[in-house]
């Protein structure tokens, strides 16, 4: 997860220093708009008592995750980057000319393509969170191990001195 943080601030950063603001904004609302269902989704799943609304607020989530990171972000912001941003930096400017000055375009354009490597990996996860749901009803997030979880409460009744 920080490693998603780190190349998202630095290609935001550097959007903004090379003036490819649009670029930028476009990247911040693919990222921030799924967000609210997210978190919504994460705040009512402690409250059992309202799994319709959870379950309503996850397909939400997850219209949103495919829709701005797996649609509009690879096939919009990218390929606008690869295929439009050259025209507005120079005319002969070629993007996937490693040698042609400036650079900053590539970065950028490497930056976005590992945070799309990042949301299709954690699509993968939300694949089979969606699967597990299916079949155990269970909805916990599938990052979690539950057996380190286990071995840490076994620790904790090992080691509790009050019970002496």
């Amino acid at each position: 997860m920080i490693i998603h943080h780190i190349v998202a601030i630095l290609g935001f950063q550097l959007s903004y220093l090379t003036n490819f603001v649009r670029m930028g904004t476009l990247g911040i609302l693919c990222h921030d708009l799924g967000d609210v269902f997210i978190d919504g989704w994460k705040l009512l799943t402690y409250d059992k008592s309202k799994s319709a609304i959870t379950n309503v607020i996850f397909v939400a989530f997850l219209f949103c995750w495919v829709a701005t990171r797996l649609v509009y972000f690879p096939f919009v912001c990218i390929r606008s980057l690869i295929f439009d941003a050259p025209s507005q930096i120079h005319l002969n400017y070629n993007i996937l000319d490693p040698f042609q000055a400036p650079f900053a375009p590539r970065i950028i354009l490497f930056l976005s393509l590992c945070l799309l490597s990042l949301h299709i990996f954690w699509t993968v996860l939300i694949v089979k969170m969606i699967y597990r749901m299916s079949i155990s009803g269970d909805a916990t997030d599938v990052r979690t191990d539950s057996d380190d979880e286990d071995e840490n409460e076994d620790e904790v009744e090992k080691n509790d001195y009050t019970k002496k």
